[in-house]
């Protein structure tokens, strides 16, 4: 069991900009699905699935917060976990 203690300086230098990875094209549109992903080419020239917060029903929002928070946690283990990043969306990809 991880105590309060064993988080001391583990988020020093966080930083809350995600200007560093933005998405530069859209390859397929949301689905019918919980957060509607959808696969993007970001500025690193990778493909990655979005979820977006905002597609989600007001009661399920937190969900998507919950599996970044999960990865980066998971990460700090060792656990076996995939990778996420945060993605700015341009408002020429709003909708």
């Amino acid at each position: 069991m991880a105590e309060l203690e064993d988080w001391v300086g583990l988020v020093g230098g966080r930083d809350d900009s995600f200007n560093d990875l933005i998405m530069t094209m859209l390859v397929t549109p949301g689905g019918n699905t919980f957060a509607s992903p959808f696969l993007a080419v970001a500025s690193d020239d990778r493909r990655y699935w979005v979820k977006c917060i905002d597609a989600c029903e007001d009661h399920t929002k937190m969900s998507v917060a919950i599996e970044y928070v999960v990865s980066g946690v998971g990460r700090l283990i060792g656990a076996p976990v995939c990778d996420s990043s945060l993605i700015r969306i341009p408002e020429e990809f709003a909708g």
